[in-house]
């Protein structure tokens, strides 16, 4: 049986294939290496993320923004709690096909999840520190300092 996640699994081939088509911005290319495994069973989240973006980046000729919508709404039915896919949701509703409530609202779930990722994050790093018998001191708000820092700056942009 061949490994899911090794390169030698046809599906992350073609991944793998096809991000490298886009980073040339050959996004006729890319997408062709993605339909060529698309009869695959069992195609990951990551698979119709990058077919929703590569879709939206295309020339639109073969594939809709619809297409993008539906390979986004695979992708989140097969991780509902990924903050990536969640986000991504919130970018096409909100900047491509216009619904700003719609998109706010993948927006704060994918706050949400996030949230909860930085929350446990964090906790792991003062518990690893205190097993380790390092005082943690101002972890949680040099942490939280950063997180500002950088989202001052993003705004900035």
């Amino acid at each position: 049986m061949t490994d899911p996640f090794s390169d030698t699994n046809p599906i992350e081939s073609a991944i793998t294939a096809a991000r490298e088509a886009a980073r040339r911005k050959d996004y006729s290319a890319a997408l062709c290496s993605l339909q060529g495994v698309s009869d695959q069973p069992y195609l990951p989240d990551k698979y119709f993320l990058l077919k929703a973006r590569l879709i939206q980046s295309s020339d639109g000729a073969k594939y809709s923004l619809d297409d993008s919508r539906v390979a986004l709404e695979r992708a989140l039915a097969l991780s509902p709690d990924n903050a990536e896919i969640l986000s991504e949701l919130g970018f096409f509703h909100s900047r491509v096909a216009p619904d700003k409530y719609k998109g706010q609202d993948y927006f704060r779930r994918a706050l949400d999840r996030l949230r909860f990722f930085y929350k446990e994050t964090i906790c792991g790093l003062v518990d690893e520190m205190w097993r380790e018998s390092v005082e943690p001191d101002n972890i949680i708000e040099e942490e939280i300092a950063k997180l500002r820092k950088d989202i001052q700056k993003e705004i900035e942009t």
